[in-house]
């Protein structure tokens, strides 16, 4: 099932781009072992893809992630992003024919719908590592838009992010026992949900590795001027092509499971047509609803090394060193 497109991204992606931002990044994958995997995982040994961070000249808060890839033998470039329920393709050779399964729920920022229809991907290369029949959605062909790594893709292992070394570590599902791993809470789609903590504080926050900044609803930060300090406004473009006003601040230094980190670049968003289709889906569903009022975003991420077993439900997180 997938779930809805919730990411800010304020360098270049699906739900939210600045005008001035654009990463010129090209990632190079690197995989010292090969693995063909059904739906689930399966034991591969170690795989590791060679990371690369870069930060907007014109806009140096902002980060982006980005892995090369194959759609069967057709190049493509895809942005690591955790907050994408399914990986996301463009319509291209390698998947204009391709049956449509139905239609997406996705929405963009706005709360507005974004037109893409669910579909198999036969065979997905990352490098030389092979993922067979990945669930993902296909762009309109009269749409720009930039290919996800989604979690359909990611949940299927243990991941091991180690951005200071640019590196992502795949393994199968080997979570020791240790008081140092927490439980997995993800949303029905599959995107990994924690508690951010300022002091007493908490929220709920989406881990987003397509965030090129950490996104903060609005409404919240009203509610507590005193986590924010303003430095800019910003105009910006979600994916359906509605523009979305925001502001930029310094975000009060925050902690999440044992790990602090120092305050940080954000921008404030209006979340509330986003929350709104989401708790109109969790009524549907029969599902628990919070709203989302933070989404964790590079410029905070890369200040950890982060470890998810994904098909474990665990993760734990160490300070960067």
């Amino acid at each position: 099932m997938n779930g809805p497109y919730w990411t800010i991204r304020l360098t270049a992606s699906h739900l939210f781009r600045r005008r001035s931002f654009l990463a010129a990044l090209l990632a190079t994958a690197q995989w010292p072992y090969v693995c063909g995997v059904g739906r689930g995982w399966e034991a591969c040994g170690v795989s590791i893809v060679r990371l690369e961070l870069q930060t907007d000249p014109a806009d140096p808060e902002a980060i982006d992630v980005w892995v090369d890839g194959h759609l069967g033998d057709e190049p493509c470039r895809f942005r690591l992003d955790t907050g994408a329920g399914t990986c996301r393709v463009p319509s291209t050779n390698a998947t204009r024919g391709l049956l449509a399964r139905g239609a997406s729920r996705g929405v963009a920022a706005s709360g507005v719908g974004l037109g893409e229809d669910e579909i198999m991907i036969p065979l997905l290369r990352v490098g030389d590592h092979r993922l067979l029949d990945v669930e993902a959605t296909r762009t309109p062909i009269d749409i720009e838009a930039v290919p996800l790594l989604g979690m359909s893709a990611l949940s299927r292992y243990r991941c091991r992010f180690r951005f200071a070394a640019g590196e992502l570590e795949l393994t199968a599902s080997a979570a020791s026992e240790s008081d140092r791993w927490l439980a997995l809470d993800l949303h029905a789609a599959g995107q990994p949900m924690m508690m951010v903590r300022f002091g007493d504080l908490a929220v709920n926050g989406c881990w987003d590795t397509g965030a090129g900044l950490t996104a903060l609803d609005i409404g919240f930060a009203r509610a507590h001027p005193e986590l924010f300090d303003p430095l800019r406004s910003s105009v910006g473009i979600d994916a359906s092509g509605v523009e979305i006003t925001s502001d930029i601040a310094t975000m009060a230094a925050c902690s999440i499971g044992d790990v602090e980190f120092p305050e940080s670049a954000c921008a404030l968003v209006d979340l509330s047509a986003l929350n709104e289709h989401l708790r109109l889906r969790s009524v549907e569903e029969g599902r628990r609803y919070e709203p989302m009022l933070c989404i964790v975003g590079m410029p905070l991420i890369q200040l950890a090394e982060w470890d998810f077993d994904f098909p474990a439900a665990k993760w734990t997180l160490t300070r960067a060193a």
